[in-house]
């Protein structure tokens, strides 16, 4: 009787170090998961910045007409009204959407006309959040952006010049970077990073120091189309060199950009950034999207350029989903 007890005492004894060996590798596996997870979301970038225009839609600029995930947006006009929020047919496949437009009897003028200005709720979710600086070495790099665009009217020969600013970001002076996306000629895009002297190593070597970079590549479908609904993204990728890696992709149809892929790839680029001059790199504060400018009433047309969902992405992303 004294032996089965003991006996029964050493299986009890087992069973409970056997389940409390299995709670703890329950545990284990749970948090190896977890953690897993959370590598990968960081591998393929976290969305810190949405811009889709879809909130109440009174075509008043108001902020729930413009941000939905990290900030504030307020629609602008240098000149007159000609800036809003659209919910029309044919939209740009997500409900609202941002138009600058140009009436066909406007008054020649120089300068910006209007847009969006952007305003992060903090670091976390603006693009300094993409920038490691580095003082006494080089600027690392990484995420990404994306968003839509589509010209109703792009006019005899292509309307656009730098004058309309798909995205404006940061200043040049005091240690800062500046990246301005632009529609340079009519069958291009541009991508124009600028700082101050010596910022920039285009040959990685302070012997090449430049205060530019410039990349122009041609538009997917070489020209602006009426038809197209433009996809477009930029990313950042630092290598364990220090050095930055900017890309652009573009599609005329809306849909998904994969960056593991090269279909959409329109061109790249490659350079180091000084951190001993960019010492305080891309901004917390406001930007600005869809500028358009004194070039879209040229010839007297009634010409517009129209934005959907610009999001920042503090990784490169493996895809940039579509608006379709």
């Amino acid at each position: 009787m004294l032996h089965q007890k003991n006996t029964m005492l050493s299986n009890l004894h087992a069973n409970s170090s056997l389940m409390t060996r299995t709670l703890k590798c329950g545990l284990l596996s749970s948090v190896l998961l977890v953690g897993q997870q959370l590598f990968l979301s960081s591998l393929s970038g976290a969305v810190i910045f949405q811009a889709d225009f879809n909130g109440s839609l009174s075509g008043t600029g108001g902020e729930a007409d413009v941000v939905s995930i990290g900030g504030t947006g307020t629609l602008f006009n240098y000149t007159t009204a000609w800036t809003e929020v659209k919910k029309a047919n044919p939209t740009l496949g997500q409900g609202g959407y941002l138009s600058v437009k140009v009436p066909a009897d406007a008054e020649p003028t120089n300068g910006y006309l209007g847009g969006v200005k952007m305003t992060p709720l903090s670091a976390d979710h603006s693009w300094a959040k993409l920038v490691d600086l580095n003082p006494n070495g080089f600027v690392k790099i990484n995420g990404g952006t994306d968003f839509f665009m589509r010209v109703p009217n792009p006019g005899a020969g292509g309307f656009i010049t730098d004058w309309t600013r798909m995205l404006e970001v940061g200043s040049v002076t005091g240690g800062n970077l500046r990246v301005i996306v632009s529609a340079q000629y009519a069958s291009n895009l541009r991508v124009l990073l600028t700082t101050e002297a010596d910022g920039f190593l285009n040959g990685y070597d302070y012997a090449d120091a430049v205060s530019n970079i410039v990349l122009d590549t041609e538009l997917p479908g070489w020209e602006w189309s009426t038809d197209a609904l433009y996809h477009f993204a930029l990313t950042f990728e630092t290598d364990v060199s220090n050095v930055v890696t900017l890309k652009v992709y573009g599609n005329t149809d809306g849909s998904r950009i994969d960056t593991d892929k090269r279909v959409d790839l329109l061109g790249s680029t490659s350079f180091k950034v000084n951190g001993r001059v960019v010492t305080k790199g891309l901004t917390s504060g406001a930007f600005t999207f869809n500028i358009g400018g004194a070039s879209l009433n040229g010839a007297g047309a009634g010409r517009s350029v129209e934005a959907d969902t610009l999001r920042i992405y503090d990784a490169v992303p493996s895809a940039f989903s579509g608006n379709r």
